[in-house]
This record gives C-alpha cells, sequence and structure tokens, in this order.
C-alpha cells in the first residue's frame, strides 16, 4: 500500500490567495493520480492541511478513484482551532475514508509522531515548505531520509 500512498506537510500560515496554491496543488495529486497513487494521508492541521483535504475530497466527488485518510496528533488537538477553523474540520471529519489518532501524547511530541506516521505509511510527499525551520521543515526532511519522493509546490 505504500507504494500508492502520499502524504501532505505544510504550513498553517497561508497566504491570503489561496488560488496559485490551490491550482498547483491539484495539478500536483492529479499527476500522483496518474501515477498510480490512490491513497492520500492529511495531518488535520488548519492551513495547508485543510486546503490538500478540501482538493482531495473535490477530486474524489468529480470522480477520481481515491481514498482520504486523516492521522491526526492526538485527541483534543482542535480544542484552540478558531471557531471558524474548528467548524471547517468538522464538517470535513466524516467525509474521511479514515480517521487515525497518532498519539496519546499531546504536545509537540504527539504532532512530531503524526509528522512521521504521515510519511511511514507513504512513498510520496507534496509539500508546501516556505521555511526551513518548523513541524513541514521536520517533515519534509524526514520524508527525504525515508526515501520518499518529495515535490514542494511553494517553490514552482
Amino acid at each position: 500500500m505504500k507504494k500508492t500512498s502520499c502524504c501532505f506537510t505544510g504550513h498553517r500560515d497561508m497566504p491570503k490567495d489561496l488560488l496559485p496554491i490551490r491550482k498547483r496543488l491539484k495539478a500536483e495529486i492529479i499527476s500522483a493520480i496518474d501515477k498510480g497513487y490512490t491513497d492520500f494521508y492529511v495531518g488535520g492541521a488548519i492551513g495547508f492541511d485543510t486546503l490538500a483535504a478540501k482538493v482531495l475530497l473535490e477530486l474524489r466527488m468529480e470522480g477520481y478513484s481515491i481514498k482520504v485518510h486523516l492521522i491526526y496528533p492526538f485527541d483534543g488537538f482542535t480544542d484552540k482551532f478558531p471557531a471558524k477553523d474548528k467548524a471547517v474540520y468538522d464538517t470535513l471529519l466524516p467525509k474521511f475514508d479514515t480517521v487515525t489518532c497518532a498519539s496519546k501524547a499531546r504536545g509537540k511530541e504527539g504532532f512530531y509522531k503524526r509528522n512521521r506516521c504521515l510519511v511511514d505509511v507513504s512513498s510520496h510527499c507534496i509539500a508546501y515548505m516556505t521555511k526551513e525551520q518548523g513541524g513541514t521543515a521536520y517533515t519534509f526532511n524526514y520524508a527525504i531520509s525515508q526515501g520518499c519522493t518529495v515535490i514542494n509546490i511553494a517553490k514552482p
């Protein structure tokens, strides 16, 4: 299954104009589907994770035969989300094919475990990385170290 699985990593803070990023993301996902990827894993965070989930679910509605999986860091990780973002998360939640909790540990440890889980089930990673530090950079570099093909759509 790992051969046909793709994960996503990206920043929570995104530019206001998401249209160019959405277009590049959709094109990369369709390219991955054309290469035989069928299972897509997102981490449930605000920002790029949410954008990836929305695009994946739209593609599934358009007839692409894909599964969309959520691996979230720990129970209660959405407690500090702004109400608008929590509502979006709650709307997306029942649409995932599977929902998996990565860790019982709250905080950074749970986030890092989630990030490793996303990579460990994947052979391909689509990223939106503009900064060389933080959780996205950690996941990006971990994916490379695990032999994943990594595409950074922040660098067209």
